[in-house]
């Protein structure tokens, strides 16, 4: 954490992050206005790797050091080859910033901290152009959205309303990503149908009220696309639980059955109801 809160207050490492991992302009979108030019790829010159091997004993160290050059070159050539898709999985973490990447992640804690030293960083968006509040709500990241909403719509507001307003090129606004599924349909239980509906209602509390009956580009309202994608869950929800109401009904009713035809304590001579005077003879 003292690392996330020392790189979190450094701006220059913002303007880092914001040039995506091309190192190029345009390639995050940003609510900033500028972003300075600084380069985030890590680069290997290939001019300046030695020509020769080491004469070393160990023919293994020779092998070794030949691979490690050869990957030196490989990665300097996939990374300058523009528009090659098969460059360095490992830099496509910089497709996203940190704060981007926690809130996909669900690491409420590592978000906060963010959020606490450079709040600014919330102008950064993810590679699709959402903000960290849709992505949290698209994912159904329950505790970023705790994390996020007392900051925007708290009493002391730390955060911009804007992220409340933001929608994505199908119009679609915040609300209209809580309608979507949680979970797959597949893997939904019996009672998934009603958490659905309260993380609907949640979201839904932060909407601007102006925002809440907003149609998308497909000419639908969020409680009209909630609908649309939970009418399977419903009906398998509904059908599990009848069966669950049918095996409870059985074990209740063998229950009931047994004990109206036994007298209690009647197994046990030391208990029950035999010592009571009523029932005790004359």
């Amino acid at each position: 954490m003292e690392l996330i809160e020392c790189l979190a207050g450094d701006p220059t490492y913002w303007e880092f992050i914001g040039r995506g991992k091309t190192g190029e302009l345009g390639q995050r979108p940003s609510f900033l206005d500028e972003v300075p030019d600084v380069d985030d790829q890590p680069r290997f010159d290939s001019d300046k790797l030695p020509t020769e091997i080491p004469d070393t004993e160990d023919n293994d160290d020779k092998h070794q050091y030949r691979n490690q050059t050869n990957g030196y070159m490989q990665h300097d050539r996939n990374t300058t080859k523009s528009g090659n898709k098969a460059a360095d999985v490992g830099l496509q973490r910089w497709n996203d910033s940190p704060l981007i990447t926690g809130a996909k992640l669900g690491l409420y804690e590592f978000v906060e901290k963010i959020l606490e030293v450079y709040p600014q960083s919330v102008n950064l968006l993810d590679a699709e152009g959402k903000n960290i509040l849709q992505v949290a709500i698209q994912l159904g990241q329950e505790k970023i959205l705790d994390t996020l909403a007392w900051r925007i719509a708290g009493k002391n507001p730390v955060l911009p309303s804007r992220l409340l307003y933001a929608r994505d090129e199908e119009n679609n606004t915040i609300l209209h990503y809580a309608a979507e599924e949680t979970v797959k349909e597949d893997e939904a239980t019996a009672l998934q149908m009603q958490h659905e509906m309260q993380w609907f209602e949640k979201v839904q509390k932060l909407v601007p009220k102006d925002l809440q009956y907003s149609r998308n580009a497909q000419e639908m309202t969020a409680q009209e696309r909630f609908t649309d994608k939970h009418e399977k869950m419903a009906k398998s929800g509904k059908g599990q639980l009848i069966e669950l109401g049918k095996t409870c009904a059985g074990l209740v009713a063998a229950f009931v059955f047994a004990s109206s035809f036994s007298i209690p304590g009647s197994s046990g001579g030391e208990t029950g109801i035999f010592h009571k005077v009523a029932f005790k003879g004359a």
